[in-house]
């Protein structure tokens, strides 16, 4: 797969693609760029964005070989562009945990397409990171995950995990509130903390 070092070679591969006119087929963009201060206007984050709102295609995301200022992945909750075309997303390698959101923008507002991602040195998902994500339909979180903060996964109805990572030690209040699809076989034994209804409205075979 063809690797993107600027946004605008992507834009540009975007512009003619014939395909990513729908969810079920996006368009693969892997991404070897930095991200610089995501949140700063004019970042190539923010460019992304711009190009995949002015294609109009569905996309999905490799951005394990990017690199951001320091180790957040923040895809800046209050800016909505070019969101809803993305179908999935592979985090920057150099990203080892998502931002906080909050109860007005969770860290993934906008991303209404979104069905699963991934991070590879991901350890630690932020408060209300995927809050409302109701197309998210996650079956794995990555391995080296060790906490999940309050109202993570609230609300996202479609997520179909059977298992949470060994390493897990920390669960948030109302982390998994109302994931109806969320079956789990057993908790990790290493899990040291569960926040108030973590777990409501989900299904856990073996708790103990």
């Amino acid at each position: 797969m063809k690797k993107f070092t600027s946004i605008t070679e992507a834009a540009d591969f975007l512009a003619v693609h014939s395909e990513g006119k729908t969810a079920e087929n996006p368009i693969n963009l892997h991404l070897q760029t930095n991200f610089g201060n995501m949140a700063e206007p004019g970042s190539a984050w923010h460019e992304l964005l711009a190009a995949i709102e002015k294609s109009a295609k569905y996309v999905a995301l490799d951005l394990s070989l990017c690199t951001l200022n320091g180790s957040v992945f923040d895809p800046v909750s209050n800016c909505f562009t070019g969101k809803d075309k993305i179908v999935s997303i592979i985090l920057p390698d150099a990203a080892t945990a998502i931002a906080d959101g909050d109860l007005f923008n969770p860290t993934f507002s906008g991303f209404t397409s979104l069905l699963s991602f991934n991070g590879k040195g991901l350890s630690s998902i932020g408060d209300l990171a995927f809050r409302n994500c109701c197309s998210l339909m996650q079956s794995s979180l990555p391995k080296g995950l060790i906490s999940i903060g309050a109202l993570a996964f609230y609300g996202c109805t479609k997520l179909a995990l059977s298992s949470l990572p060994e390493k897990l030690g920390s669960i948030g209040h109302y982390a998994f509130f109302n994931c109806t699809s969320l079956v789990l076989d057993s908790l990790p034994s290493g899990l040291s903390y569960i926040g108030d209804s973590a777990f409501c409205g989900c299904t856990i075979v073996n708790p103990y």
